[in-house]
């Protein structure tokens, strides 16, 4: 293994340790994002903006992201008119 194979293993093997930290940190809340594409709920930002709605708290939420969102523009319409 050459150098700069050993210099991106050692980046990634950081970067998996940071984000493995800040999932196991209790501090951290999860953030659950709904992806229009697939129809699936997601933890973290895995999909592009265009294709995600959230955040939501909770993966039960995330999933809901259709009606929650068609229960706020049904309340935003009502309020408008």
């Amino acid at each position: 293994m050459g150098d700069q194979e050993r210099d991106d293993e050692a980046q990634l093997d950081s970067a998996i340790d940071d984000v493995l930290g800040a999932i196991a940190d209790p501090g951290v809340e999860p953030e659950w994002w709904y992806n229009e594409r697939t129809g699936e709920a997601e933890h973290g930002r895995q999909a592009h903006g265009v294709d995600r709605i959230g955040p939501f708290r909770t993966r039960e939420d995330a999933q809901r992201a259709p009606e929650i969102v068609a229960e706020r523009a049904r309340r935003w319409r009502e309020e408008s008119d």
